[in-house]
């Protein structure tokens, strides 16, 4: 858990800090992916300086955090060649763009996107990873194992954004992180799906179960087997 926020951390400070580049003003001096690069490593130390409690908490060790470290490193530099090649590529195609534009062209994306769930039962401090704004898409990143549930999330924020903003979104992207030691760059598998309505009928199925077990109390019974990283196997397995 500790190292899934601090990469999505990553992910939200490079956008951010991007797009404040961006809004400070394009300069013909300015090389936007050098500029961008240069303030990775500050931004990552001060993100695991900030939740050094929860590190420590976590038992996460010296040597465990720089391999963390050096994965943040990874996706910053990764995502910041992205969109610094996206910036170049509008820029090249529309000289007199401006700043608003520009973001909205080069990088179209909402970073940590709430929305109220509360009209479909959900919370109303719901956090989705991305939104793609385009071409409406609900965008989640994981960094633990593909699991089939995943995708009923994304039916589960679409159907929230749906009933916040009255627009619809008919696709979601799951993009599971994966480090490779001697690759420069994180390994990015990208699962796009329509979400139609037999993922959305899944969803409010499972709602209305989790919903019933709450209400009536029921002891919905252990699985036939537990994952190991599960924060509460030593709860119910003793």
């Amino acid at each position: 858990m500790v190292r899934g926020t601090l990469y999505h951390g990553t992910l939200e400070a490079v956008v951010t800090t991007a797009k404040k580049l961006v809004y400070d003003g394009i300069t013909p001096d300015l090389n936007f992916g050098r500029a961008l690069d240069d303030q990775g490593g500050a931004v990552i130390d001060g993100m695991i300086a900030d939740d050094r409690d929860s590190i420590e908490m976590a038992g996460v060790g010296p040597e465990e955090l720089q391999q963390v470290r050096r994965n943040m490193m990874k996706l910053w530099n990764s995502e910041a060649c992205q969109i610094s090649a996206a910036i170049i590529s509008i820029l090249s195609s529309s000289p007199h763009i401006n700043s608003d534009s520009l973001v909205a062209h080069a990088i179209p994306l909402t970073i940590e996107h709430r929305i109220d769930g509360s009209h479909i039962g959900l919370s109303r401090g719901l956090s989705i990873d991305a939104f793609q704004s385009l071409r409406p898409m609900i965008m989640e990143m994981k960094t633990g194992k593909e699991q089939e549930f995943h995708r009923l999330t994304l039916a589960g924020y679409a159907l929230a954004f749906e009933s916040a903003f009255e627009r619809a979104v008919d696709f979601g992207m799951l993009a599971y992180l994966r480090f490779i030691e001697d690759r420069p760059v994180p390994y990015v598998i990208r699962r796009v799906y329509p979400i139609g309505d037999e993922l959305r009928l899944q969803f409010l199925q499972m709602r209305d179960r989790k919903l019933e077990i709450i209400s009536q109390q029921l002891d919905p019974g252990l699985p036939s087997r537990c994952p190991s990283a599960c924060s509460y196997i030593e709860i119910c397995r003793g």
